[in-house]
């Protein structure tokens, strides 16, 4: 293996370690806290609107990688618990109101289709 590739692969494993900061924290703390009052909601058959998290910020700052480490440190859970309480998807920039709900509906499995007005969706 050549240096370029020992560098390349390096970088590859530097990629994957995510370092907590003061600001993943407190994704973490709010993003469990949701998760578990809407767990203890449903359970309770209480019916309250579904809120959300979203992350905004510049090209390269983490925000795919934040969620990502979240998603795998719940995502056993969910399997044992047999739920699906997390749903995350990307929106190309800039991303209309219109845009993001048709991708959510999407994720979420609700058929739509081309050219549904905003009011539907």
């Amino acid at each position: 293996m050549n240096k370029r590739e020992e560098v390349t692969l390096k970088m590859m494993d530097l990629r994957r370690i995510a370092i907590a900061s003061d600001h993943y924290v407190e994704l973490k703390s709010k993003f469990v806290m949701m998760r578990d009052k809407r767990r203890a909601e449903t359970k309770a058959g209480i019916e309250n609107p579904v809120h959300g998290i979203a992350l905004i910020g510049s090209s390269g700052s983490g925000k795919t990688t934040a969620v990502e480490q979240l998603i795998a440190n719940y995502q056993n859970e969910d399997i044992a618990l047999r739920t699906r309480d997390i749903v995350s998807f990307r929106t190309p920039s800039p991303a209309t109101l219109k845009m993001v709900g048709h991708m959510l509906l999407h994720e979420l499995g609700y058929p739509l289709m081309k050219g549904e007005s905003s009011g539907l969706i």
